[in-house]
C-alpha cells in the first residue's frame, strides 16, 4: 500500500504505452511483456512530472517534511491541503507557484543534509526493525522487543521527524535499529523534480 501521485497537466514527451486487454496480454510471451514494462518505465523516467510513486513507509517523512517546512516558512498549503497530503483523496493542489515552493524549500533541506553527508529523513512513529546481517551477507530485520522500543522511543521521541545516521540504545550501542518510515535524499530529489515538472497533483 502506498501513493500513486499525479500530475495535473505535466508536459510530455511522447505518448505513454497503453496496456493492452487481458486477452491479448495473456497471449504476450515474457520477452514481450518485459518490453512492455520497459517502455512504460521510460515514459515515466523522460517525464519527471507524469508520476510518483511511494509506499507509506517512505511517503510519510516527505509528507511531514512538507507539513513541517509548511508551518515554519508559510509555503502556502492550506489546512486541508496538508490533510490530502497524507490521504488517497485526490487533488492536494492545481497552482504551479505552490509545487515550486515546495520543491525549492525541499532542495534546501536536501543539500543542507548532505552537507552534513546524511542520506535519510526518518519519520518515527514508534515502530522499529533490528538489523542483523545473517550467512551469504542477506541482510533481514528482525523486530525488537517491547522493551527496545520503549527504550527507543524514550531516547529518541515520537511523531517527530529525524535526521540521525544511527539509532541504538544506550546499554547496547553496538546494534543497530532503524524506523519503520524512512526517505532517502535520492527519493525526495525524485520527488523534488516531479513537482517542478508537474503543474499541481493529486494522490490516489
Amino acid at each position: 500500500m502506498g501513493v500513486d501521485i499525479y500530475g495535473v497537466s505535466p508536459k510530455l514527451i511522447g505518448t505513454k504505452p497503453e496496456f493492452p486487454n487481458d486477452e491479448i496480454w495473456n497471449t504476450l510471451s515474457s520477452e514481450e511483456k518485459d518490453a512492455h514494462f520497459k517502455a512504460i518505465d521510460d515514459f515515466e523516467n523522460n517525464n519527471p512530472g507524469y508520476y510518483f510513486r511511494n509506499n507509506w513507509w517512505a511517503w510519510r517523512p516527505i509528507q511531514y517534511l512538507m507539513i513541517g517546512l509548511n508551518d515554519n516558512y508559510g509555503l502556502g498549503l492550506t489546512d486541508e491541503q496538508c490533510k490530502l497530503l497524507g490521504e488517497n483523496s485526490g487533488l492536494v493542489t492545481d497552482d504551479l507557484d505552490t509545487c515550486n515552493r515546495l520543491a525549492n524549500a525541499l532542495e534546501t533541506i536536501v543539500n543542507d543534509l548532505k552537507q552534513d553527508n546524511i542520506e535519510f529523513v526518518w519519520m518515527l512513529s514508534g515502530s522499529w526493525s533490528q538489523r542483523a546481517v545473517i550467512e551469504h551477507g542477506r541482510i533481514t530485520s528482525i523486530t525488537p522487543s517491547e522493551s527496545v522500543k520503549n527504550a527507543l522511543n524514550n531516547k529518541y521521541g515520537v511523531n517527530r521527524l529525524s535526521f540521525d545516521k544511527e539509532f541504538v540504545t544506550d546499554d547496547k550501542p553496538d546494534i543497530l535499529y532503524e524506523p519503520f518510515h524512512g526517505s532517502s535524499l535520492k527519493n525526495i530529489e525524485r520527488f523534488i523534480a516531479f513537482l517542478r515538472n508537474c503543474n499541481g497533483f493529486e494522490i490516489h
